[in-house]
Formats: C-alpha cells, sequence, structure tokens
C-alpha cells in the first residue's frame, strides 16, 4: 500500500509537471526568457517539495516518522539551495536572474525568521513571560 507521503508527493510532482506542461503550450514560456525563470523556479523547487513538505507538515502531528518542525526547516533550505543554483547558473545580464535571487532570498530568508521564532519560543524569557 501506498503511504499517504508518497501519495502527497507524487501529487506535487504531477501538478508540477502539469502545470510546466500548460505552461509551454499555452503560454509559449522557454526557460530560456525572463517568464520562463519564473516558471522554473515555481514549478521545480517550490511545487514538487516545498509545498508537500509544509502540507504534511501542517497536517502531521509528533508521532510521524518526522517532525512538522523538521519538514519546515529542511523543506525551507533545500527550496532555497535549489532557487540559489537556478539563479546562479543563469547568465548576470539575464533579467530573470533578479527574480530568481529575490525567490532564492525569500525562501532562505523565511528559514531564518522561522529559526528565530522557533528560538525565541524555546527560550526562557518567553516562558516567564506566559507566567509559567
Amino acid at each position: 500500500m501506498v503511504s499517504r507521503e508518497t501519495r502527497v508527493y507524487l501529487t506535487g510532482l504531477a501538478l508540477s509537471v502539469l502545470l510546466l506542461l500548460v505552461a509551454g503550450l499555452v503560454l509559449d514560456v522557454g526557460l530560456r526568457t525572463p517568464l520562463g525563470v519564473l516558471v522554473s523556479v515555481l514549478f521545480f523547487p517550490i511545487i514538487p517539495f516545498l509545498l508537500p513538505q509544509l502540507y504534511l507538515a501542517a497536517t502531521g502531528d509528533e508521532t510521524d516518522n518526522v517532525s512538522p518542525r523538521t519538514r519546515v526547516r529542511v523543506s525551507l533550505f533545500v527550496s532555497g539551495l535549489v532557487a540559489f543554483g537556478l539563479s546562479a547558473s543563469m547568465a548576470p545580464a539575464q533579467p530573470g536572474r533578479w527574480l530568481a535571487g529575490g525567490v532564492t532570498a525569500i525562501l532562505l530568508g523565511s528559514l531564518f525568521v522561522h529559526e528565530m521564532v522557533v528560538g525565541y519560543r524555546s527560550s526562557s524569557l518567553f516562558e516567564n513571560a506566559n507566567g509559567e
């Protein structure tokens, strides 16, 4: 029997491939155009990897094999690295490079903010503020 996690991952991958084909055929978007950069950044690290991980983190619990906090951390980090790799592989003068760099900054910045919030909540200062 196929596990719930596998079904979620395969759904994200199938959705990504379907949207990539639709964008290529209907919108006539090539991956070397500025709009194609947006398509590649959205359809490769975000839809097949980040969204399923965030969905599993939101609907899962601590009894799963992987904790929701770990899912959020790993998904933001890996998606940020893939987006960074896409932006770094582009020519410096290519207009879509700023877009890919912006997505990279948002993903890695979100990871940084998430770590700050988790660290703040686990500190003794936050626990004392609740009256515990």
